[in-house]
């Protein structure tokens, strides 16, 4: 096992541990907490295996080389592209012309079984469940795309080929309308313009750690804003009438309740929706879908929407620091050095993936609770890869 391997390790060793802490800290809670049928020790158990199947899956892919990562991750992200906009074209024939409907509902059928009639008019969901599934993968591999289209093809067959993945992306990310993935898009494309006047201006090095520091500052720019305004902002939201972002919003403010009541070891891995009626703001009931998921039994669990929100309410401002500490370090290692592989004769500088992948594992997480963000070990794995496969003298294939 390599040194970056072996921190890897150690990271997700000392995080599975932080959570053993707090759930011990929070034994008693943890035992008696009970919602829906479900208990707090099985939320806390489930969320635990979570956890470290997550872990799990960063530690094999970070003992990859460069040509296992194009053979299994990169290229298959643009093939999965072009099969999801193959889907997709069925879903707004669909729209267009509902006696194509057939051919659409044998599709999904065969795609997702159990759920065939599961659509959202006017919303794109392809191979997903819904559009915010189908915005969360393309997310991912948006900057897969703008990546190969940018940097990596060379000749104009490669160009073609990439560019027809990443116009093929947009595509469904405006017809997904998942506002959250499409600013995370926005990020990957601001990332792109700074390397390419880099480039053009003639700078030897282009800024990387600084584009990593500046998306750090701005995911807690964004968390700090909701934590000191969360009355004021949640009214607007109130008068705005949207629901949807009214109750997002309430869950997140909830969070951020429960972690000032808790703010060193938090509530418990997995103990969130046990203390959301609690910590739920005023204003958030009068929200019909706050109603619905904590009072109404029949109703999906309740959910967090921002898996840093998440992180400090559950465990506290040390699993929270944990958190980003080693995504921070691991990125700022990453990007730290040029990584040069060559492959059939040309060289390219893994730095320009990874730093468009930055606003990605910073922003994706902001409106979805879950640690299952397989983009995002992907991601991580990726990053920590990279630490092997390059060095001074050394190459990869």
């Amino acid at each position: 096992m390599s040194k970056s391997n072996r921190i890897l390790f150690a990271f997700a060793v000392v995080f599975l541990a932080w959570v053993a802490v707090s759930g011990i800290f929070n034994s008693d809670t943890i035992q008696s907490a009970s919602l829906r049928g479900r208990s707090g020790t099985s939320r806390f158990v489930s969320s635990a295996m979570v956890l470290a199947y997550c872990f799990a899956l960063a530690v094999v892919v970070s003992r990859c080389t460069w040509h296992q990562a194009m053979t299994y991750i990169l290229r298959p992200a643009m093939y999965g592209t072009f099969f999801a906009a193959a889907v997709g074209a069925l879903e707004v024939a669909y729209w267009l012309a509902p006696g194509t409907g057939g051919i659409y509902a044998a599709a999904v059928a065969l795609l997702r079984p159990g759920f065939p009639h599961l659509t959202f008019w006017g919303r794109m969901t392809s191979v997903a469940f819904e559009p915010h599934g189908l915005g969360l993968w393309l997310s991912f591999v948006t900057p897969i795309s703008v990546w190969g289209w940018a940097f990596y093809a060379r000749g104009p067959k490669a160009r073609l080929w990439w560019g027809a993945a990443l116009a093929a992306n947009l595509a469904m990310l405006a017809l997904s309308q998942a506002r959250a993935s499409l600013v995370v898009a926005a990020g990957v494309f601001l990332v792109l313009v700074v390397l390419k006047l880099t480039q053009w201006s003639g700078i030897r090095r282009a800024p990387y750690r600084a584009l990593l520091i500046a998306n750090l500052l701005g995911l807690f720019a964004i968390l700090a804003v909701q934590f000191v305004g969360q009355d004021e902002i949640g009214q607007i939201f109130l008068q705005d009438g949207k629901v949807s972002n009214l109750s997002r919003f309430a869950m997140n403010v909830s969070t951020l309740q429960q972690f000032a009541d808790s703010p060193v070891v938090g509530k418990g891995l997995g103990q969130f929706a046990f203390w959301a009626t609690d910590f739920m703001p005023q204003w958030g009931w009068y929200s019909g879908e706050i109603q619905a998921w904590l009072i109404e039994a029949e109703r999906g669990w309740p959910s967090t929407f921002s898996l840093p929100g998440r992180i400090l309410s559950e465990l506290g401002l040390v699993g929270f620091g944990l958190w980003h500490a080693y995504v921070f370090a691991i990125m700022w290692a990453a990007l730290s050095r040029p990584r040069v592989v060559r492959v059939g004769g040309k060289e390219y500088d893994i730095r320009l993936l990874l730093v468009l992948l930055v606003p990605y594992v910073f922003f994706t997480t902001l409106p979805n609770e879950t640690f299952a963000q397989m983009g995002f070990w992907l991601a991580i794995g990726l990053a920590t890869a990279s630490l092997s496969m390059t060095g001074p003298g050394r190459s990869a294939q």
